[in-house]
């Protein structure tokens, strides 16, 4: 198991215990410690798997090294299941064997992280362990663990679930701005509340002002709680968990943000915006990432973001007073017992868990919005560029994970083949004065030969975007007609090239699939006598509008 205990940084054994600490990036002044001793395997091998733990994972953020940390409780599993262990841990084939234990009954990806991280563990020792000799015998196999091409998940968002969610998110926020001004009229509150529980309030309030707070603590002070409902009247004394749900809902909605991020939010991460005086810059840290994130957002709103941040400063403002001290900068505090302090992941979960039924919404978790969110732009019709964009990768290959579920891989394929039919149906307009002819107007000489890479040999080529440097490619120049679909498709592609430069969309697509044709065309047209070239302008003129995208 892992906690969090005083500080100091050291591995150290207690009889059999064997903990291993390390300085906490998510919590300063204490440490993580892990105790390899409940491992359940020999002292010897937990030694071992201690020592390279060590190394390998000293400079990893707290989050990675726990995840790290359960592909450790996963080798211990698999090795305390062998004959011996100890023997067992130094055997040259024991990579193999845990590779096949991981392939059954865990997702791809799953088992790759967990194989990737022991192998790790296995380097590091054959090169800085106490005996490397004797880890060098294990062979460091390659274990192919092939990502899902499908996400196995029901729980996908759309854009109309996302709007549901938010409008729920306002409703309740209106409900809670309400609340928390009541708590400070109670003479209001006792309209919405009646006497008994206005005046229970009003104590409540007195009390903790002096530090009291618990139901123990206000049943000593003689407070009569019985059918009284306490917990109800939090929300019109200080925020709750509960109540700092929806403001954490709308700010990941409105900026595609890592959940983890928001949650850890803290004050300062709004300024002004260097241009324009209507927006603001929202900053917020992502784990792993190379550069700082941030959103420019509208400065005015009933539920813009900075009235949202306004909103969270002055509602936890007396949280702060009595916060520890490495949450005192934080957005988002609640109340524990006597202190206050960001809530847990649990917290939040079991909060979300409420939100879902009194709004009866279908289950989601909080990284699935940022998912739906990707979902909902491709939806529009937009490219994975601005996916990109708005998740702040700096990869598309990142992105690419977000878009494998079933639901948007449809849409992408469904978009994929209209453009294929558009292709065809452009090709299929086109005059055919020869018996093979593409669509960029080129004649092709032998479209079975399979010369493309793609194509089959024995079968009509359909790798248009290599036609123009193809080897079979025919170029005719002195027939205007011909010319007349070249510049229909030169133009076609420059006016793709130019959106592409816009912004509007992705430039590799264009250098991928395009940017040959259009080298080629430009080259050609330079070749073409001036008066097929005149009359080739004029039958374009007349021609249809050739598809690019």
């Amino acid at each position: 198991m892992f906690s969090v205990v005083s500080k100091g940084a050291a591995m150290m054994s207690r009889g059999r215990s064997l903990l291993l600490e390390f300085s906490s990036d998510a919590t300063p002044g204490l440490v993580d410690t892990y105790d390899f001793a409940m491992l359940g395997v020999p002292k010897e091998c937990a030694e071992h798997l201690a020592e390279a733990f060590r190394g390998v994972t000293e400079h990893y953020k707290i989050v990675s090294r726990r995840q790290a940390w359960r592909s450790v409780r996963k080798f211990c599993a698999f090795l305390a299941g062998l004959e011996n262990p100890s023997s067992a841990i130094h055997a040259a084939d024991i990579l193999e064997r845990f590779g096949r234990y991981l392939a059954s009954g865990l997702m791809e990806k799953t088992a790759g992280s967990h194989f990737n991280l022991i192998s790790a563990l296995y380097k590091w020792l054959g090169a800085y362990g106490a005996s490397p000799v004797r880890w060098l015998n294990v062979r460091l196999v390659r274990q192919r663990f092939r990502r899902e091409e499908l996400r196995v998940r029901s729980n996908e968002l759309n854009e109309s679930t996302l709007r549901k969610i938010a409008a729920a998110c306002k409703g309740e926020i209106v409900i809670s701005r309400r609340q928390i001004l009541l708590g400070r009229d109670i003479k209001s509150a006792q309209a919405e509340l009646g006497h008994t529980q206005a005046a229970l309030l009003a104590e409540m309030i007195s009390l903790g002002r002096q530090g009291i707070h618990t139901k123990e603590e206000l049943r000593r002070r003689g407070v009569k709680l019985r059918g009284k409902r306490i917990r109800a009247l939090q929300r019109y004394k200080e925020p709750t968990t509960r109540t700092l749900l929806p403001y954490l809902l709308l700010i990941l909605i409105g900026t595609a943000a890592n959940p983890w991020s928001i949650m850890n939010l803290e004050s300062g991460c709004l300024e002004q915006h260097p241009t324009d005086p209507l927006m603001a810059r929202f900053y917020w840290t992502k784990g792993r990432a190379s550069r700082e994130q941030f959103s420019d957002v509208l400065r005015a709103g009933t539920y813009a973001l900075p009235t949202l941040l306004s909103d969270l400063e002055r509602g936890t403002m007396a949280l702060r007073c009595v916060a520890i001290e490495r949450y005192a900068r934080h957005v988002f505090i609640a109340r524990v017992n006597k202190s206050s302090r960001t809530p847990s992941i649990q917290g939040w979960h079991n909060a979300l868990t409420e939100f879902r039924a009194a709004h009866r919404l279908p289950y989601f978790t909080f990284t699935d919005i940022r998912r739906g969110i990707a979902a909902a732009i491709t939806s529009r019709g937009e490219g994975i560029e601005a996916v990109r964009r708005t998740l702040q990768h700096n990869s598309v290959r990142t992105t690419e994970r977000y878009l494998d579920s079933p639901g948007v891989l449809g849409k992408v394929k469904a978009r994929t083949l209209d453009y294929q039919g558009q292709i065809v149906a452009a090709a299929e307009r086109a005059h055919r004065a020869a018996r093979y002819e593409t669509a960029y107007g080129f004649i092709c000489a032998d479209p079975v030969k399979g010369t493309a890479i793609g194509s089959r040999k024995g079968e009509p080529c359909l790798e248009f975007a290599q036609c123009a440097t193809c080897e079979n490619a025919i170029f005719v120049i002195d027939d205007a007609t011909y010319v007349a679909r070249i510049i229909v498709a030169r133009d076609a592609i420059e006016a793709f090239r130019e959106r592409c430069a816009r912004g509007a969309a992705p430039m590799e697509r264009f250098n991928y699939a395009f940017a040959p044709t259009l080298a080629v065309a430009d080259a050609i047209l330079k070749k073409v006598k001036a008066p097929v070239l005149s009359r080739a302008r004029k039958i374009a003129r007349s021609l249809p509008a050739f598809p690019v995208e």
